[in-house]
């Protein structure tokens, strides 16, 4: 898609404001900054400023949405996660549980292009929509439509229309109706599925070191990990999406998801992202990375 810087720098009133934070003109003046910038440098600007904009959820909303589609067909390239040290290194493998439509395994493919992705969802529309990006992406990409956890059977999973991000196979709380719709009941979609263990899939699924292991599952990491414990034993860095505001009935604790993954030698080393709730300012989740011990303390150099 080709657009022309001409017709994507507009001087309204609005733009101006937003962006340079001057009261609005419509001077076209060689200082201007927003002159000159590409169509990437502009939406890149555009967004980043929108995203401190908090007390406005419908444009936050409208934001993410605009970044995905700007992602998804090539316009934007996808950030750089700061991996706190993990993207320099010769990751060849990452395993995304709860890949929902590819988003984070675009960002991974980008950041790691050497790398094999194996993404794992099971809500059925974010699953056709994360294989269609995986079938351009080429054989470095796989979808499956499983989820993961403890033990292979099926279960029920709590879908919601409303917000598909807060799928999970946990009951929701009266706390994640107040927080993300305003205190009205969430009407959920029961979705029967099959899941899967994560070490009884590896035997068959192509993992070269270094292996890097992302999973956001709505409160149902602990399940995930206890069934994937010879992959994690392997694993140079995982990242856990971890819920500060209660979400979900029986959610996975910060507490104990560090335990757990001492037991596999991986260690907490800092937060790589977070979500900050509009109407507190509280931190309602972070996505907290683990490292494999032996790299905490290696030493450049040597």
């Amino acid at each position: 898609m080709l657009i022309s810087t001409q017709t994507i720098i507009f001087r309204s009133k609005f733009c101006e404001l937003l962006f340079v934070g001057r009261s609005p003109t419509y001077i076209d003046r060689d200082d201007d900054p927003l002159s000159g910038l590409s169509f990437q440098g502009f939406a890149s600007l555009f967004f980043a400023r929108l995203a401190q904009i908090s007390m406005y959820p419908r444009i936050q909303r409208s934001w993410h949405k605009s970044k995905r589609f700007l992602h998804y067909h090539g316009i934007l390239q996808p950030p750089r996660l700061p991996l706190l040290g993990v993207e320099r290194r010769p990751i060849r493998t990452v395993i995304d549980v709860g890949a929902f439509d590819g988003d984070t395994g675009r960002i991974f493919r980008h950041m790691f292009p050497q790398a094999t992705i194996h993404c794992f969802e099971p809500q059925p529309d974010q699953y056709r929509r994360l294989a269609n990006w995986a079938a351009k992406a080429g054989d470095q990409v796989h979808a499956y439509p499983y989820g993961l956890g403890q033990h292979a059977t099926s279960m029920e999973l709590q879908t919601i229309p409303s917000m598909p991000r807060f799928a999970s196979f946990l009951p929701g709380t009266d706390e994640l109706a107040a927080i993300h719709a305003g205190g009205n009941p969430i009407a959920t979609v029961p979705v029967t599925v099959q899941v899967k263990r994560l070490d009884d899939l590896a035997v068959d699924l192509f993992m070269k070191d270094e292996i890097l292991v992302k999973i956001d599952t709505e409160g149902f990491e602990r399940q995930v990990i206890l069934g994937g414990t010879i992959v994690l034993k392997r694993a140079l860095a995982c990242i856990i999406e971890v819920n500060v505001s209660e979400y979900h009935q029986g959610q996975s604790s910060f507490r104990g998801l560090i335990d757990l993954m001492e037991q596999h030698e991986l260690l907490y080393a800092g937060n790589v992202s977070q979500g900050i709730i509009p109407a507190t300012g509280l931190v309602g989740h972070f996505d907290a990375l683990f490292v494999r011990k032996s790299i905490l303390h290696e030493v450049p150099g040597r």
